[in-house]
């Protein structure tokens, strides 16, 4: 959609939203987004620079993700411009990576950069493990911050689920030119169900 005001007159406006689906084949889409908002008296090249994108390929096996993505960590700033790829290995194993930048994806003005990944156990239909490991480095507040979790489920009566997590935190920065360092843990619950199929 492109929405205008004004264009050539004071106070001046554009808003443009791209996205779209395409199935590739019978087991593989790709999905993109786009958005441009712009307001001004003058036109500066910053409505590109700061503009949200997002790429995403999908298939049986893999997925890759490139753009505003995040690495789905508790506890760490993993969101921004980045990188995220997962594969499945068989039908059991999977595993992934991801790394986002808040000032850009490949750029190295002060930020927020994080890195890390995961990888599932599917022991069968009703057990699985996921473990996550992830790493941000703030430069703004020159914090390390590096966590790792650990989340088994429990699937029952094909309508309830249970979920543990368990969950390690490091946070590394300096406090008036100290060096400080402190841990956490984290440990929760999840109970999930569903109504039963009626027959």
């Amino acid at each position: 959609s492109l929405v205008g005001s004004e264009m050539c007159i004071r106070d001046s406006f554009l808003s443009l939203n791209l996205r779209g689906f395409k199935q590739l084949n019978t087991n593989a889409s790709l999905v993109y987004f786009t958005q441009l908002n712009y307001s001004n008296n003058f036109f500066t090249n910053n409505v590109f620079k700061n503009a949200p994108w997002y790429v995403g390929y999908f298939d049986d096996k893999k997925s890759i993700e490139i753009g505003q993505v995040n690495g789905d960590l508790i506890g760490v700033s993993s969101s921004g411009k980045g990188i995220k790829i997962g594969y499945q290995f068989n039908e059991q194993h999977s595993g992934g990576v991801f790394y986002t930048n808040s000032s850009g994806l490949f750029k190295s003005e002060n930020g927020i950069t994080s890195f890390g990944g995961w990888y599932q156990l599917r022991y069968n239909e009703n057990i699985s493990l996921k473990a996550r490991v992830g790493k941000s480095n703030n430069s703004f507040s020159d914090r390390k911050n590096t966590v790792i979790t650990l989340e088994p489920t429990i699937n029952f009566k094909n309508s309830h689920s249970v979920s543990l997590i368990a969950g390690f935190n490091s946070l590394k920065f300096n406090l008036n030119n100290t060096p400080v360092s402190n841990s956490g843990f984290l440990l929760g619950c999840l109970l999930y169900t569903s109504p039963s199929p009626r027959d």
